[in-house]
């Protein structure tokens, strides 16, 4: 049961993390900080799925 308990605890913290580096590149995006072919490269923990996302919101 602790090792069911510690997974979820680990997934959600790893979930945490992906949100806010997925804010994080949204800023950066907006404020033309960055480019969205940068992404992939400078926030390697995001996913295709959300990079996709990111893409949307920029065009």
């Amino acid at each position: 049961m602790c090792k069911i308990m510690e997974d979820m605890r680990n997934e959600a913290a790893r979930e945490a993390v992906r949100k806010t580096t997925k804010e994080n590149a949204r800023r950066l995006l907006k404020l033309g900080k960055i480019k969205i072919d940068e992404v992939s490269d400078r926030f390697p923990d995001l996913l295709d799925s959300d990079i996709k996302e990111l893409e949307k919101l920029c065009s």
